[in-house]
Parts: C-alpha cells; structure tokens; sequence
C-alpha cells in the first residue's frame, strides 16, 4: 500500500507541475501555485490527499469535464 500511495503521490504531483508549465507557456506572468493538503481521513488508517494547481486544464480534459464528468485528479482518498 504504501508504494501505491507514493506513487500516487507522484503523479498528482506531476499532473499539477505540467499544468502550471502550460499555462505559464501561454501566460509567462501567471502564477505558478501547487498546493498539497494531507487530512486524516475518517477511519484510522486513512488520509485523504488532495492536489490543486492553477495550471491550465488540457483540451481533451476540459471537454470532458465540460460534458458532465468529473476528474479524479483532483482528490484521492487511500
């Protein structure tokens, strides 16, 4: 378990770092803003993680989200 959550982990982080990079590419005076909040989740054990980014949201993505689903970038619960 623990190795899924770092990984995890890692690839919300990365998500959020890409989306910064390209809304800086299309905004170079945009700020760059990656928060990560980790909460003690309901039942011992748990914790839900939770990583928001300013960044821009991909075409494909955004029209996706646009039709009604939600993306599960936005929190995690383990």
């Amino acid at each position: 378990r623990a190795a899924q959550f770092e990984q995890a982990l890692l690839n919300l982080l990365e998500n959020a770092k890409d989306a910064v990079l390209r809304r800086r590419r299309s905004e170079p005076e945009a700020p760059a803003q990656i928060q990560v909040t980790l909460q003690a989740g309901p039942q011992q054990g748990q914790v839900t993680l939770s990583v928001q980014d300013n960044g821009a949201v991909r075409t494909k993505i955004e029209s996706s989200l646009a039709g009604g689903l939600k993306s599960d970038r936005a929190t995690h619960t383990m």
